[in-house]
């Protein structure tokens, strides 16, 4: 099939059957649902991009048909580039509020897929594994949820109860992202050893399974706010893993590494920076819109605006700089440079302190309500302070040119907000 539409996710995952609560509620149909239904509705946007845009959202397989660009294993630098501007029409689509999309996984098994002699020395058996899983979820364009086990999390931990003839028996409870209510894979995988949790034991297995294998329960609460996202606790009770989707079985040593040796590491790292600069530039359009729906500008704010702007060019520079000096991996695959993603998280603190500054001066009652540390809430009031000049005519005058198509993306997410 290949890259599919947003009709046939929903088409298919209102058929899945997986067994998702929600706030202690059994819910029988996620694609109905009042939070999780808008969730996978935004997730079903993102495939209609594909069909949307072809060219720029997919490439052509082996075989001659077209998979999501987010699956591409990079042998040059240009399809680092556009794997690159891919990830940035999606991230666009949320203005970067979107933490977890279907990327996250396809590239992940990407570069898991092709680092599979890595696997294979656990077991020749995982490295045919692991690509034959890749294969099949480029193929089919499954929405799968990535759970990270290692991190601190709830309680009892996943482990493997016992090896049975037709696979592994898996209990225990992991967190996992906000597609997992509305996944219809999920991928589990180790986290290494400098990033766990101390107290955390390493968990030394690697596999997928359908989220609508028997045993398995997505447990998800309401987010926190609009901007945020439904947290989810997937439980396993007694769930059997078939052995062709078993990746990497008790091995401590392999589990440890497996992120950055496999190059996983680096390519998510990626896939973060671009949503990042996204969000970053989300900021830059409601600051443009809150500057819109003043009498007038004060030097303060067209400081604080012209910085804001600043830094978020210099982060799209650092971007595609790391993108344009991509270098080949041992597994011949090529991942951006090193040290500009680092830098994207400190540059949108920046983007978000001065964004905190044009709250403070449009609104100075805002003040008591606005902290520095909890850049969710400062969006939420900016975003009440732009959506009366998001609804007016664009008054294009008030801000630069260069900024025009982040104040529309801007206008239009608050419009979808509603």
């Amino acid at each position: 099939m290949g890259a599919r539409s947003g009709n046939n996710y929903l088409s298919t995952l209102k058929k899945h059957g997986a067994e998702v609560w929600f706030e202690g509620v059994r819910v029988p149909n996620v694609t109905a649902h009042e939070v999780l239904g808008s969730r996978a509705r935004s997730i079903a946007s993102l495939y209609d991009l594909q069909m949307e845009k072809p060219e720029a959202m997919t490439f052509r397989t082996s075989d001659g048909g077209r998979a999501g660009m987010s699956f591409i294993q990079a042998h040059i630098a240009d399809a680092v580039r556009k794997r690159g501007r891919m990830l940035k029409i999606w991230a666009d689509y949320s203005c970067g509020t979107m933490m977890d999309s279907p990327a996250t996984a396809n590239i992940a098994l990407a570069a898991m897929s092709a680092a599979s002699a890595f696997f294979a020395e656990n077991d020749p058996r995982h490295g045919q594994n692991i690509e034959n899983y890749y294969r099949e979820a480029c193929n089919r364009d499954w929405c799968t949820s990535i759970a990270l086990e290692g991190i601190e999390g709830p309680s009892p931990p996943l482990r493997v109860r016992e090896q049975a003839r037709d696979g592994l028996v898996v209990e225990g409870q992991s967190g996992t992202g906000s597609l997992g209510p509305i996944c219809e894979e999920l991928l589990v995988l180790p986290v290494n050893k400098g990033r766990r949790d101390a107290s955390a034991p390493c968990f030394p297995s690697a596999f997928a399974v359908p989220s609508s294998a028997k045993g398995l329960k997505f447990i998800a609460q309401r987010p926190s706010s609009r901007l945020a996202e439904p947290a989810c606790v997937v439980v396993f009770e007694n769930v059997l893993v078939p052995w062709s989707r078993v990746f990497l079985h008790e091995d401590t040593a392999r589990a440890d590494v497996l992120l950055p040796v496999t190059g996983t590491d680096i390519q998510l790292y990626h896939q973060d920076a671009v949503r990042t600069l996204a969000n970053a530039e989300f900021m830059v359009g409601l600051a443009a819109l809150i500057n819109e729906g003043t009498a007038t500008t004060s030097e303060a704010t067209a400081a604080a605006l012209a910085e804001m702007i600043a830094v978020a060019q210099k982060m799209q520079a650092d971007i595609r700089r790391a993108e344009g000096k991509a270098a080949g991996n041992q597994w011949r695959i090529l991942a951006p440079a090193p040290g500009a993603f680092e830098r994207c998280a400190a540059q949108a603190a920046r983007v978000q302190s001065q964004l905190v500054e044009i709250v403070r001066l449009a609104n100075p009652s805002s003040a008591t309500s606005i902290s520095s540390a909890d850049a969710g809430a400062n969006l939420e009031i900016a975003l009440e302070l732009a959506r009366s000049a998001a609804a007016s005519p664009p008054d294009a005058s008030r801000h630069d040119a260069s900024v025009q198509s982040i104040v529309e993306r801007a206008r239009e997410f608050i419009a979808r907000l509603g």
